[in-house]
């Protein structure tokens, strides 16, 4: 297993996580990117910049994860300008289990 950090235009399975919502397609890793509202200056740099799997999204001003996209590269992490993104573990029932074939 690998998490992959390429870009979403050239990747065609992280195309069809973006264009198709094809969510299952890709394993996810075992974290989840929160943002803190608090820290969030809403710059919109996040929206505009080089997300893989598309899960933050403007509500009203605001940036919100949609979690159901979210594949826990931990690339929103590092670029968002304020500090705002961070990565928690999933919760046990959502974590992806490797297997030994």
């Amino acid at each position: 297993m690998f998490v992959c950090n390429c870009c979403a235009c050239c990747c065609a399975f992280l195309r069809a996580l973006r264009e198709y919502a094809a969510h299952r397609l890709l394993l996810r890793s075992n974290y989840l990117a929160v943002v803190d509202g608090k820290r969030c200056a809403c710059c919109g740099y996040c929206l505009e910049s080089r997300w893989p799997a598309g899960a933050l999204v403007d509500r009203e001003g605001t940036v919100h994860l949609l979690s159901e996209r979210c594949i826990g590269c931990g690339v929103c992490t590092v670029d968002c300008p304020a500090g705002a993104v961070t990565l928690v573990v999933r919760f046990p029932q959502k974590q992806t289990k490797p297997q030994r074939i």
